[in-house]
């Protein structure tokens, strides 16, 4: 079964603009080109997009995803070869999800003190907040 680039963005959740730009970016290719240009793909192409909008979404660069889809070496040729591409695209995919979740989890602590010192200030009775310890997460 093929898809239209339409299709296919919709199904990852891109734009049209997305999906050509990766194509330019040599990080994607459809799976065949009718003979008036228009662009079909199929089931793995999408999951191939899917991983692509990943990785950037994890902030990677273009490079990077060269890097971890292994474009930048020859193709591999065996099974093993294969297989050893794709699990170390996983860890580094991996080791970057637990980057951003580390930082996410920084910011929620923050987010947290903050919350809790403005619901303080709130039921404050002081004329003004200049030189309280609890202001310091007011914006």
């Amino acid at each position: 079964m093929v898809f239209q680039i339409g299709d296919v963005a919709k199904e990852v959740g891109v734009s049209l603009r997305t999906v050509r730009y990766y194509e330019e970016e040599d990080l994607l290719e459809p799976t065949a080109v009718t003979p008036n240009g228009l662009r079909l793909y199929n089931k793995r192409d999408i999951v191939r997009l899917r991983f692509i909008n990943t990785l950037r979404r994890l902030d990677m660069s273009v490079d990077d995803i060269k890097a971890v889809l292994g474009l930048n070496v020859p193709a591999p040729g065996t099974k093993a070869e294969i297989l050893e591409r794709s699990l170390k695209a996983l860890k580094l995919t991996n080791k970057k999800i637990d980057e951003q979740q580390s930082i996410l989890n920084d910011l929620k602590k923050h987010n947290t003190t903050a919350f809790e010192s403005v619901l303080t200030c709130l039921k404050c009775d002081r004329p003004s907040c200049q030189d309280c310890p609890q202001c310091v997460f007011i914006l």
